[in-house]
């Protein structure tokens, strides 16, 4: 096998879980009601199957409401003892086991756990960084305890924790913040979360999702000039906010059985916008915000809602555009009146 890697652990119930799964010692794996916990004491587990490079991530749900005292764990040693990074979701804390020496890193009283986000932990050099649906919690964290190991995960507490939607991979969750850089993020089986991506000129970025969402909050994306994006999505959303606002810029969104939803975009001159949606609508806010843009959106079984957008003159308007402004034969502002594709 080779990362990315996924467990969802819909399986019969069973002591060990098997599989790919393993201990570090003290920590029993288990698989009770489609989820992962420990039948004995409380350490790390991890996935025997791959090894990740020093650089990557792992993730999962802590879904038994009254227990949360599990989460994700990274660069775990496989040994007797307990050697590795955690999250705990329960009590918000970055962690670290040194030789069963346990040490807290850093709380991050902000939080509010909840049995239905993903909760992620990247190791990326000597830096922690701990996500919630793919968005950054707490501060960047340096330790060098540890350079290299599994993922996995950590269960506080034997029987009650309970992590299901594990999933695992290389690399880290923030990305290329400079100039002449290219991004591609793929996944097969969970959805791309990116935070403060591509945020210099000259730059391309892809991603593409087959069975996950596309899901990008607050990235202030392609931030510069001569930059180009593409996000495709077959079987989730594609979500993002305030993107390619400088001119020179292309970006294409597709989604055969999600919506498109962005705003803020397109806010410089001579940029290019697709959007495409077989089975979703599109919905978009002050997008196309500057002279010489063009943007084309499609939606084949759903609404499209612009506000307020830039349009062709009167002489050239689609007849299904509602309020299209008229005798302007350039593209011109339009008033903030939401337009709906009938």
């Amino acid at each position: 096998m080779a990362l990315p890697v996924s467990d969802n652990f819909n399986r019969a119930d069973s002591i060990p879980a098997g599989g790919n799964w393993s201990r570090t010692g003290y920590c029993e794996t288990s698989i009770y009601n489609n989820t992962l916990r420990s039948s004995s004491s409380y350490g790390f587990m991890y996935w025997n199957a791959d090894i990740p490079q020093a650089n990557h991530w792992a993730e999962c749900k802590a879904v038994n409401a009254s227990y949360r005292n599990c989460g994700p764990a990274v660069r775990i040693t496989v040994d007797s003892s307990r050697n590795g990074y955690g999250y705990n979701v329960s009590t918000k804390v970055l962690f670290k086991y040194v030789n069963n020496t346990y040490t807290a890193l850093q709380t991050i009283s902000s939080d509010t756990p909840n049995s239905t986000s993903v909760y992620r932990l990247e190791a990326t050099g000597t830096t922690l960084r701990v996500y919630k649906d793919g968005v950054q919690i707490g501060t960047n964290t340096t330790d060098s305890s540890h350079s290299t190991g599994r993922a996995g995960v950590f269960i506080a507490a034997a029987t009650n924790p309970q992590v299901d939607d594990w999933a695992a991979d290389n690399g880290a969750s923030t990305y290329v913040t400079a100039d002449n850089s290219a991004q591609a993020n793929n996944s097969t089986s969970d959805a791309i979360g990116m935070t403060h991506a591509v945020t210099a000129g000259n730059s391309a970025q892809a991603n593409a999702s087959s069975s996950g969402a596309i899901v990008q909050t607050l990235l202030g994306n392609m931030l510069a000039d001569n930059s180009i994006q593409i996000n495709q999505s077959t079987s989730g959303g594609v979500t993002r906010p305030q993107t390619v606002t400088a001119g020179n810029s292309a970006q294409v969104n597709g989604s055969t059985s999600g919506a498109v939803g962005i705003n803020y975009i397109l806010s410089a001159d001579f940029s290019t916008q697709a959007n495409v949606s077989s089975t979703g609508s599109i919905g978009q806010t002050f997008a196309a915000r500057a002279d010489n843009s063009i943007q084309v959106n499609q939606s084949t079984s759903g609404k499209m809602s612009l506000s307020p957008g830039y349009w062709y003159g009167d002489n050239e308007k689609i007849s299904n555009w509602d309020n299209v402004l008229d005798n302007s034969t350039t593209w011109t502002p339009s008033t903030p009146i939401i337009r709906y594709w009938s």
